[in-house]
Formats: structure tokens, sequence, C-alpha cells
């Protein structure tokens, strides 16, 4: 399935969402197929809110479309799949895309996951070790608070 849609849309210029979506569909139902998941946690998966079939369609599709990543497209897909399947729990079937792709994509992945894990926890330890962050933005939120209020205020009596 995977591999079909990488032969069809390998060289295409536009992913459709509804391109990605079609494949999707087809994912779980193979999934409901072989017995991984039930017709009930496909209705579920798509009318979650905000709905994880629609987010993980647009984050593949726009991982499709990003020139900036050096995957080929057969591994950005795969990978895209991969993380779906892990979220809804079929992580054999996760594992097995993930073993499918090339050992240069999965060198890829890894380092710009690490990067991007190394900037979150960065950014989290920098506001943690400055404790007056909060202090300062809710001193801000006061202070324009009065000053809207003092303007609101009428100015006493005209002479």
């Amino acid at each position: 399935m995977a591999t079909e849609f990488i032969d069809k849309n390998k060289n295409s210029k536009e992913i459709t969402t509804a391109k990605v979506e079609k494949l999707y569909d087809q994912v779980l139902n193979k999934l409901e197929q072989a017995g991984y998941i039930q017709k009930e946690d496909i209705v579920k998966l798509k009318k979650g809110d905000p709905s994880d079939f629609t987010k993980n369609v647009k984050e593949t599709q726009e991982l499709l479309k990003e020139t900036k990543v050096e995957l080929s497209f057969g591994d950005k897909l795969k990978h895209g799949l991969a993380k779906f399947c892990k979220k809804i729990g079929c992580n054999q079937v996760s594992e097995n895309l993930m073993k499918k792709i090339s050992e240069e994509g999965k060198g890829k992945i890894h380092t710009a996951e690490l990067a991007a894990s190394t900037a979150v926890k960065n950014i989290a330890q920098t506001l943690s070790e400055n404790k007056n962050v909060k202090a300062v933005v809710t001193k801000s939120t006061e202070l324009t608070g009065q000053k809207i209020a003092a303007r609101k205020q009428p100015k006493g009596p005209e002479r």
C-alpha cells in the first residue's frame, strides 16, 4: 500500500490532503482487517477533537512537501505512517514501517528528532532557571490592566 502510494506520487508536485487521507483510510482498513484495531477504533479516531486522524494526515502531507528534510519521499511517508501507527497503539506495524526506512534515512530522522528534543529541553530549562519570567509577565499584565483602568476613569469635574 505505501509502496504503491510512493510509486504513484514520488514525482508529483502536489500531494493533496485528499490523497494522504485516502492512504490513511486504506491503512486503517488494513489494520482492521488484520485485527490490530476495531471498526469502533476507527470511528473514535476520526471523530477525536481535535482529530488525531486529521492532524496526522496534515503532518504527513507537510513532511512530504518539506524540502529542507533530506529524506527520500518513501522514507518520509513511512516515517509519517509509523508515527501514526504508534500513536494509535499499533506498535508492531510502526516498528515494521521503521525497519523499511533506509539506514541513511533512519540516521537523519534520529538526528532531527534528537535536535528537536534538545531544543525543547533547553527552552524548558532556561524558563525554569529564570524564576522571574512568571513574575515579569504577571507584573506586566497587572500594569497594563491598571493603565487601561486609569484611561476609563473620569478626570474629575470640569471647570
